[in-house]
């Protein structure tokens, strides 16, 4: 068992008992040495997570019990990452779907929030995006990083970053955006689309931008539905 898991179940437990407690009896409830909980808990005391009560044992600060709760939100996000990495790395087209679906949710609010939001030097950014997407797209090639980086623009623009970290996460695990640029750049022409949703972004519209992000993603769920099973195998490769 490594330190950190053995630290957070340390904590929970001395959490859950809502009492003193010490090493012997730790070990007693988690599969580990004393010896090995006694120096976890002697660091959790120098860094001011737990304290000790005359002989008894020790209990959570505040300090530890913020920690802790870290901990745990951090162990949470991991199993929905770790969940996210195991439906994207298969070639089911309804996983891509649902990817989409929540794209479709997150970015209209990115949309939405960028046309309010939106400085001089935002859309200078924007617009060399823009123009270097067109650039690629010029020469024949898929332009992922262009399309990807455009995206992240407008969401870095919105200025809520729980947003933007969770598209991230949509957005990028097991390479599933770059099989969605090829999409893009294949069956929908992500150009057009972008252009528009610059000038929207540009003109304050926030309504029509969010539309138009719909309506940017809305085409490649239509068009992902209508490809048989090995048109889309097809496209992933």
């Amino acid at each position: 068992m490594n330190h950190p898991t053995l630290e957070h179940l340390i904590l929970e437990q001395i959490q859950s008992l809502n009492t003193p407690v010490g090493a012997s009896f730790l070990s007693s409830r988690i599969d580990a040495s004393q010896a090995n909980i006694g120096r976890i808990l002697l660091d959790l005391e120098q860094r001011g997570l737990l304290k000790k009560v005359s002989n008894k044992g020790r209990v959570l600060t505040e300090e530890g019990v913020s920690y802790l709760r870290s901990l745990q939100q951090s162990i949470s996000s991991k199993k929905y990452v770790d969940l996210l990495l195991d439906l994207s790395s298969t070639a089911d087209k309804q996983v891509y779907l649902d990817i989409l679906e929540a794209r479709i949710q997150l970015e209209i609010k990115t949309a939405e929030l960028a046309a309010q939001r939106a400085t001089d030097q935002d859309l200078r950014e924007l617009q060399e995006i823009l123009i270097r997407h067109h650039k690629t797209h010029s020469l024949g090639k898929p332009a992922e990083e262009e399309n990807l980086n455009f995206h992240y623009k407008i969401a870095e623009i919105a200025g809520n970053p729980i947003i933007t970290h969770l598209l991230r996460l949509v957005m990028t695990q097991h390479a599933a955006y770059l099989h969605f640029s090829v999409m893009d750049y294949t069956l929908t022409g992500s150009t057009l689309f972008h252009s528009h949703l610059y000038e929207a972004i540009r003109e304050h519209d926030p309504e029509k931008a969010s539309h138009l992000m719909y309506e940017h993603l809305n085409a490649l769920v239509v068009t992902l539905r209508g490809i048989d099973v090995e048109q889309f195998r097809a496209l992933l490769q």
